[in-house]
């Protein structure tokens, strides 16, 4: 049992670092584009355009706020604020912005730790085909962190990440390039 545990938690890791390269390949950020090379970055003005994008409903734009905050890059980590932003995301349809929300609620940083509103969270997420959102459960379920520990239900999760990585955002990309 102990040896199909670490295998499982072997093929976790694995899948999760394709699914990171993949996110990287795949993923288009239209306010934070910091690859500019020789060129002085105005963080100030990023800042300013994600922010006015967000109020004006980018959904992206918000979860893109709440990165900024929860990471504390180029302003001061505050977990309140990212969970503010993280929630208008998420409320507007960005499964990104609902797996970061369901990640404060697991960790209980910015908000009271409350697994349950996480797995709500990410439930959601996961279900919006949000790879992140699915790996997190399928780990909340390995481990047995805020729920009960169920083997089975990790794997559903885990395999709904390979459908997402290998299915789905594979013809996205495609889909995105014929255009």
């Amino acid at each position: 049992m102990k040896k199909m545990g670490l295998l499982l938690a072997l093929i976790v890791s694995f899948c999760f670092i394709c699914i990171l390269i993949l996110l990287i390949q795949f993923n288009n950020y239209n306010y934070i584009d910091i690859t500019v090379a020789d060129k002085k970055i105005d963080y100030k003005k990023i800042f300013r355009n994600t922010q006015k994008a967000c109020n004006n409903g980018d959904a992206n734009a918000c979860n893109n706020l709440g990165g900024l905050y929860a990471d504390g890059y180029n302003v001061k980590r505050d977990y309140s604020k990212a969970k503010r932003y993280y929630q208008k995301a998420c409320d507007g349809g960005d499964m990104e912005g609902c797996a970061n929300l369901g990640g404060l609620y697991a960790t209980g940083k910015g908000v009271e730790q409350n697994y349950s509103k996480a797995i709500e969270y990410l439930e959601k997420a996961c279900s919006g085909i949000n790879v992140a959102g699915c790996h997190h459960l399928s780990m909340l379920y390995h481990t047995g962190k805020g729920v009960e520990k169920d083997l089975l239900k990790a794997e559903e999760y885990f395999e709904k990440i390979c459908d997402i990585v290998i299915c789905i955002m594979p013809s996205k990309a495609y889909r995105r390039q014929s255009h």
